[in-house]
């Protein structure tokens, strides 16, 4: 699925809908991750994170991220041959350079789950690489 390319406008207004956020700026934030399942059971994580590197949940203040995203479910859906949708999506930027970077998921909706299980290790895994 490596050659399915979301259309550049509309995650240019994913990254801008979360550097904008006023919930996410109320954080010094250096690096953020947010996790976005459209698989029946929508749901939304995020975290960002700080100059040390510390991790806080955080989630954007208006819904708007949902109708976006949709919009970026669908148009990739159109251009991919099996036109099947994806379920999940990670979008991570870093501040300092403002690299945005995203992926997607087909098969696993839970890929990017937080659970009991996991909770203290995926901030770590979803943290911004680089």
């Amino acid at each position: 699925m490596g050659d399915i390319h979301p259309p550049t406008d509309i995650v240019q207004e994913v990254g801008r809908l979360l550097v904008q956020d006023k919930r996410i700026n109320a954080h010094p934030w250096q690096a953020l991750s947010l996790v976005i399942v459209l698989d029946g059971a929508d749901s939304i994580t995020g975290y960002v994170y700080d100059a040390e590197g510390r991790a806080k949940p955080e989630l954007p203040d208006s819904n708007e991220i949902f109708d976006v995203c949709e919009r970026l479910r669908d148009a990739m859906q159109q251009d991919n041959p099996t036109k099947r949708p994806w379920k999940a999506a990670l979008f991570q930027i870093r501040r300092s350079d403002m690299k945005a970077t995203f992926q997607f998921e087909y098969d696993d909706a839970s890929r990017w789950k937080v659970t009991p299980r996991n909770f203290e290790t995926m901030p770590e895994e979803l943290r911004p690489k680089g």
